[in-house]
């Protein structure tokens, strides 16, 4: 286990970053004081410095699950923040978060707020459940990392960005898996990024595939309840619904493929 010897620090996934790219993105993203670790998605395995407060990772390795863990296993912060390429963060961002812990000394994991994020949650704390959990997103979650390692938690990388199997929903099921195993979730409506206006390079609109990875992940939340759950997502989605060639029975449709294809992948695996 990597030892824990810094305060605070940000785990960035990116792919394809020469070391001038990289740069620019630290200083785009408001992190140059910030301690970071860059995972860098490039088809090859080395490692190098930029200076005492960014090390670059560069890993032959693909998908988002598998570029959070590898943060995860050599985060060197007692509190590590997941992060992205394209974000710009506050002022004072360390503190911030720092003094989020201290006054909530009882949480292991604090969901802060984006400009973006448009929730329930958005103007309440409150602790983090089984149902209000798919309201967060990775680049929200904070955590202290010495609980996250010694309880063995890591991405499902079934899941996420890249996979081979379902491309979203990793944060979630590590969320659930937190909880399971007895980690207090707390989210905080305190602003920490701005996300800029711009196309997504991961979200491409409310197509097949989304709503195929959809139904595996609530059933991997929500087990015998998940066709009521895929009931209330599809109707939740229909009315705002980028590809509206995507019906109502096509949907519940590709929601229960994901689900038995995950069921059947999980019967091979046990």
């Amino acid at each position: 286990m990597k030892e824990i010897n810094r305060k605070f620090g940000v785990l960035i996934s990116t792919m394809n970053k020469s070391e001038n790219e990289i740069k620019r993105m630290r200083e785009r993203e408001n992190l140059l004081n910030v301690n970071i670790l860059v995972i860098n998605q490039v088809g090859y395995n080395s490692s190098y410095i930029i200076d005492h407060k960014c090390t670059v990772y560069n890993t032959d390795e693909l998908g988002l699950s598998k570029s959070r863990n590898y943060g995860l296993k050599n985060s060197d912060f007692q509190i590590s923040l997941i992060g992205d390429d394209d974000l710009i963060y506050i002022d004072n961002l360390e503190k911030i978060v720092c003094d989020t812990f201290e006054l909530n000394p009882e949480y292991d994991i604090i969901c802060f707020n984006t400009d973006k994020k448009k929730t329930f949650l958005k103007n309440h704390k409150t602790k983090i459940n089984k149902l209000k959990l798919t309201s967060i997103s990775s680049v929200q979650i904070a955590y202290k990392t010495k609980k996250i390692k010694d309880l063995g938690i890591l991405f499902d990388e079934r899941f996420g960005t890249g996979s081979m199997m379902f491309n979203s929903g990793e944060e979630n099921i590590f969320i659930n898996d937190c909880l399971e195993k007895g980690i207090s979730i707390l989210y905080v409506p305190i602003r920490i990024l701005t996300i800029p206006d711009s196309e997504s390079s991961w979200f491409v609109g409310f197509d097949e595939n989304y709503f195929y990875s959809k139904g595996a992940l609530v059933y991997k939340l929500y087990k015998q309840y998940s066709d009521i759950f895929f009931f209330l997502f599809i109707m939740l989605k229909t009315s705002n619904r980028k590809n509206k060639n995507i019906t109502y029975s096509k949907a519940m449709y590709l929601m229960k493929k994901g689900k038995k294809d995950l069921m059947k992948e999980e019967e091979i695996n046990k």
